[in-house]
């Protein structure tokens, strides 16, 4: 059962957007386990002086302790006393920071988060454009109550928060003189970016009706439910296929979520849920010169990173634009991830020029976004409309 709770009876001083040192409780409240010289001190006292948090028992305060959903939803409760929080059971199991984040973002209401920094619409790299509370967390970025729980800015929404952290975040949406602001790296080096991106890729094998292999292709994920990218010829004549992870890990692919041969960009869908995966950022935005870095198999060779540049955006061939690069692939590359400084997918890597060195093209990530998953079309079903039309 859903427990509503709401808040009603608080003091008007509470309804103000800040609230001045002025106005505080002349006895600041002392925990013994609350030191001075702690980080989060400050923002500890101005909660607990503001009824934000409760003490927990024998009088400390528990700063790293989990906050849970029933005291997440009364701190929202007390940002905005018309707020209503939803949680199951006795609200007493942790809140996740996704959750937290919807409560603070629904209790303050966008009139209350003026934006202070500039972040693009792919730049919190584990925020998926499908999540249930994408809204909440790039208002709070973009007003300074979130910066980033590491130096790639990433947000980690399921993972739970102290109340020491609660009580920081707390003070920024209540006072805004204590926003910050927030810059992501527009660059990051090859090393960083294999860190962040590896896990996100895989290596394809296709089989034949009879079972027998015909190749292998790459792919990345673009959402943790299994959703994957690859390159539609990657799938030709395929009854059957499989992915094996960098760790070696293997899963089944179900089936194609979506696919445009016209611009070699196809969807999978892959068996199993909770993978890491790879923000896609906007095709548009490329520019001849900068820094490209393909991820896939060469010849089977997971997690093969390589770094070049871009050496023609928008490169026409056959009808389509395409990204022309540097940086090596070889067979088997085919459905690989292209990707920027920042480690955002910018393309599939689709071919090379066979009389040339580096002279490589992509498929353009806008033709992946473009993609509407819809229906599972097994693998086979798909070879066998193709063996028709041929």
């Amino acid at each position: 059962m859903k427990k509503r709770i709401a808040l009603f009876a608080l003091s008007a001083l509470l309804l103000r957007p800040a609230l001045s040192p002025a106005l505080a409780a002349p006895d600041s409240p002392r925990f013994s386990d609350v030191p001075e010289t702690a980080w989060y001190h400050d923002s500890v006292v101005f909660a607990a002086e503001r009824g934000l948090l409760e003490e927990r028992d024998g009088g400390i305060f528990d700063p790293d302790g989990t906050l849970t959903f029933r005291e997440a939803a009364a701190l929202a409760g007390h940002l905005n006393p018309d707020f209503e929080a939803e949680y199951e059971g006795d609200g007493a199991s942790p809140v996740p920071r996704a959750e937290f984040a919807e409560y603070i973002y629904r209790a303050l209401g966008d009139g209350a988060l003026e934006p202070i920094n500039e972040i693009s619409d792919s730049a919190i790299r584990d925020v998926e454009r499908s999540a249930s509370f994408r809204a909440a967390v790039y208002a709070l970025y973009r007003a300074g109550v979130l910066t980033g729980s590491d130096k790639f800015g990433r947000f980690f929404p399921e993972r739970t928060l102290t109340r020491a952290e609660a009580c920081v975040l707390a003070r920024r949406a209540l006072e805004p003189e204590s926003r910050r602001y927030v810059e992501f790296p527009e660059s990051l080096s090859a090393e960083d970016i294999f860190e962040i991106s590896r896990g996100s890729a895989f290596t394809i094998e296709t089989y034949d009706k009879n079972g027998k292999f015909i190749r292998n292709g790459s792919g990345f994920f673009i959402s943790s439910d299994g959703l994957a990218a690859t390159c539609f010829h990657v799938l030709a004549g395929a009854h059957s296929a499989e992915i094996t992870m960098s760790g070696g890990a293997k899963h089944k692919v179900t089936g194609v979520a979506a696919f445009d041969a016209e611009t070699n960009a196809a969807l999978l869908k892959i068996e199993g849920s909770g993978f890491s995966w790879l923000p896609v950022a906007d095709s548009d935005g490329v520019k001849t010169g900068a820094a490209a870095y393909s991820l896939g198999s060469p010849l089977g060779l997971d997690g093969t990173l390589s770094r070049g540049i871009i050496s023609y955006a928008g490169r026409e061939v056959e009808g389509q634009k395409m990204l022309q690069f540097t940086s090596n692939i070889s067979q088997g590359s085919g459905g690989g991830a292209l990707l920027d400084a920042s480690g955002r997918v910018i393309g599939v890597t689709s071919s090379s020029y066979t009389y040339g060195e580096t002279l490589n093209l992509a498929v353009l990530s806008n033709h992946v976004t473009e993609l509407e998953a819809g229906e599972i079309i097994p693998l086979a079903a798909l070879a066998r409309a193709g063996e028709t039309a041929a």
